[in-house]
């Protein structure tokens, strides 16, 4: 090995590949392979995968040295969900129930593996909090290497807002003292880490607050860029778009319809609900004026030709991916303070701030007779000049040249 070559270890909760759905994956995939595009790079990664092998792994075309635990059927997978009644019901659970045993226990198992090897990481990437919380254990077993903190969210914040959405009583409680002991456990990892890394202003600030002191890299989120599309609305749909297995996606969906359809029933409007997976509660009420498209691969036409995109994001912390792709396309982007925080976009100019129902079912109707406009190339502008993933992919690599 050459002097000048830093020697990275990036262990992630998540395994990535090119054609991953989930917009954290996304992000993953695009910094770590082009990390491993410079020759003075030697990475290793640790990462997992909570659906079995995904028969789109890639890694080893990239040539990245990856060690992959997943969760096979069977007798093994019944042990890990036996371990994961640990993670849901011990109050005092170490990682305040926020990374499952099945998840935690094969990484660390991995890294003492590593450890006893002889390799010596110069820095370690911790991507997810999940991951973050094994901070003390990643300092244990290679005392000399710069841990990097990759805050996908800040989770704490995630686990509040579920806390306020839940029914008063013991799940509100339980949620609440989750949401506690994950906050200081995530801070206290934070704050022994030699730099983090965010998507979005929003939660440096959110975590200087907290009396974080270590130096912050924000980069942009890896996102579907339609900026390149041209606008021809035919149709007079309101489109949702997101992976509908997640409740922060699907609780959104069944808001528009419970709340803001029924407001506008005079008009010939149509929800186009594009995601895999929707839960039975939508496949449930799907009607003649919603639609459940499952898994698109091309979702461009989707957003050349609706009408607006409407994103009433009840959970959820950090930075929403959808929404930067919605504004990327130039569609007409209707969203909430959870939905556009950490996107410095201008309500009236790059999207509609909208927060009650009526004012969900206003601005659709406003847009809908024509009374309300927005030009393609205000949000389309928007985003060329504040996201470049290229160039803060470039920028995180000299950052870690400092670090080392």
């Amino acid at each position: 090995m050459g002097n000048n070559e830093m020697n990275i270890l990036w262990i992630s909760y998540r395994v990535p590949y090119d054609s991953v759905a989930h917009a954290g994956g996304q992000i993953h995939n695009f910094y770590l392979k082009s990390l491993v595009r410079h020759r003075d790079v030697q990475l290793k990664l640790i990462t997992q995968s909570a659906e079995g092998l995904p028969k789109e792994l890639d890694l080893a075309a990239y040539g990245i040295d990856y060690d992959l635990f997943y969760r096979k059927k069977g007798a093994a997978d019944i042990f890990w969900k036996l371990c994961n009644l640990e993670t849901r019901c011990n109050p005092w659970n170490r990682y305040a129930g926020f990374a499952y045993n099945s998840e935690t226990v094969p990484i660390i198992g991995r890294l003492r593996k590593l450890a006893g090897s002889g390799w010596k990481p110069d820095v370690i990437l911790l991507h997810w909090t999940q991951t973050v919380l094994l901070t003390d254990m990643a300092k244990r077993l290679f005392p000399r290497a710069k841990l990097i903190a990759i805050e996908e969210d800040v989770s704490f914040q995630a686990v509040e807002r579920k806390a306020e959405k839940a029914s008063p009583g013991f799940q509100r409680r339980w949620l609440q003292r989750r949401a506690k002991q994950l906050k200081a456990m995530e801070l206290d990892a934070l704050r022994k880490a030699a730099l983090i890394v965010t998507n979005n202003p929003k939660d440096v600030r959110l975590l200087q607050k907290q009396q974080i002191a270590v130096p912050f890299f924000t980069w942009a989120p890896y996102f579907h860029d339609m900026t390149g599309i041209s606008r021809h609305q035919q149709n007079n749909d309101i489109l949702f778009y997101g992976a509908m297995q997640r409740r922060e996606n699907s609780e959104s969906v069944l808001w528009l319809i419970r709340n803001v359809l029924p407001l506008l029933e005079d008009l010939d409007v149509h929800l186009t609900v594009i995601g895999k997976n929707p839960p039975s509660c939508l496949t449930e009420i799907a009607d003649e004026r919603v639609t459940l498209t499952g898994y698109v691969k091309d979702i461009e036409p989707y957003f050349e030709k609706a009408m607006c995109f409407a994103a009433p994001l009840v959970l959820g912390a950090g930075i929403k991916v959808k929404v930067l792709e919605a504004l990327s396309a130039g569609i007409p982007v209707l969203t909430n303070r959870v939905g556009i925080e950490g996107i410095p976009a201008r309500d009236g100019i790059e999207y509609f701030h909208c927060e009650t129902k009526e004012e969900y079912a206003q601005c659709i109707r406003d847009i809908y007779t024509g009374k309300r406009r927005l030009r393609p190339e205000q949000p389309k502008g928007f985003i060329r000049q504040n996201y470049c993933c290229e160039k803060d992919a470039e920028a995180f690599y000299e950052q870690l040249t400092k670090l080392v």
